[in-house]
């Protein structure tokens, strides 16, 4: 699709906004990796869990993302085994069991499986979420006011690529296909006077064109939040109508079939553009009602959650991200 009537840059609002102050200019290279704080101790669980434990942890993990810290539970008990004592709200993770950070700074930290701090990448803009290439290893970041996705090969600092969507306003969360095409949600049009449309962006692998296609015009453009692959398809969840949508994905994007999942409350971004959440092998894991609890669903069947894990921090800790950490083998 083409001609969408982009707005001025100053015009953009979404969910972004309180995130783009200080943000400005046009595509300045790539920072070189800098700091970022690690291993916290302040304001425990009632689990008392340890922070950053010495010896590192084992086994599957949930990483959970609540804006000002990241827990860490065991799969699939849901244990906190640990926090992090940095803020997230967005996640992605690797083959290795490597977890990526994406916060409220221009920075994209990398963690071992283990929760030991790797590499803190810097990015020009504000990172809106990421996700991994299997085929590849590389590590792709849209970011929020460029509409632009930088990938980092193999998750590394040197060789960066930036790559913009002339056509969105906006760019939300992000992921990969079994073969290597990047999906972004997003949207376009916006501004005084004209409505967001949503839109899912495709970058085919290999390519530095994005493909563009228009979303049914009866959500709102914050309606699609998280961006999952289920194996098949391209999967949109939404917390605002608590379903995720199966995407066909060929000369334009169309809903193939819709799971509906009960319990299942959007996080500290519910009504923004939605929380982060995970879908990998049949399992679909979100928070639990607006508990600081996580439920799993079986998919694409849907209904009732198979699975509510415990509570992991007090009431009023919001989800905002929750993504698994594969144990390394």
């Amino acid at each position: 699709m083409k001609n969408f009537g982009l707005v001025n840059n100053a015009l953009r609002i979404g969910f972004a906004a309180s995130l783009l102050a200080g943000c400005g200019g046009s595509q300045p290279p790539i920072g070189a990796p800098g700091a970022i704080r690690y291993g916290a101790t302040s304001g425990m669980t009632a689990q008392s869990p340890r922070v950053a434990a010495k010896d590192g942890w084992s086994g599957d993990l949930l990483y959970v993302a609540t804006g000002g810290d990241v827990y860490v539970l065991s799969y699939p008990s849901g244990k906190v085994v640990g926090r992090l004592g940095v803020g997230a709200y967005s996640m992605c993770s690797d083959k290795r069991g490597n977890v990526f950070l994406v916060g409220g700074d221009q920075t994209v930290a990398e963690y071992s499986h283990s929760g030991k701090l790797v590499e803190t990448l810097s990015i020009y803009d504000v990172p809106s979420g990421c996700s991994v290439d299997p085929t590849t290893g590389n590590l792709a970041v849209p970011t929020y006011d460029y509409s632009c996705v930088y990938i980092y090969p193999g998750a590394q600092s040197s060789g960066v690529q930036s790559i913009c969507n002339d056509e969105f306003t906006l760019v939300g969360l992000c992921a990969y296909d079994s073969d290597g095409n990047l999906f972004l949600d997003g949207a376009v049009g916006g501004g005084p006077h004209h409505s967001y449309v949503p839109g899912l962006a495709e970058l085919p692998k290999g390519s530095t064109t994005f493909r563009n296609y228009l979303l049914q015009s009866r959500f709102g453009y914050d309606d699609y939040d998280s961006v999952n692959w289920d194996g098949s398809y391209i999967a949109l969840s939404n917390p605002n109508t608590h379903s995720i949508y199966r995407m066909h994905v060929a000369h334009k994007a169309k809903i193939v079939g819709t799971t509906r999942v009960h319990g299942w409350v959007g996080g500290f971004q519910y009504g923004d553009g939605g929380p982060q959440t995970w879908l990998q092998d049949g399992k679909f894991i979100a928070q639990w009602h607006s508990n600081a609890q996580l439920a799993i669903w079986s998919y694409p069947r849907g209904g009732r959650p198979i699975k509510v894990l415990p509570a992991f921090a007090g009431s009023g800790t919001s989800v905002d991200g929750v993504v698994l950490s594969r144990a390394p083998h």
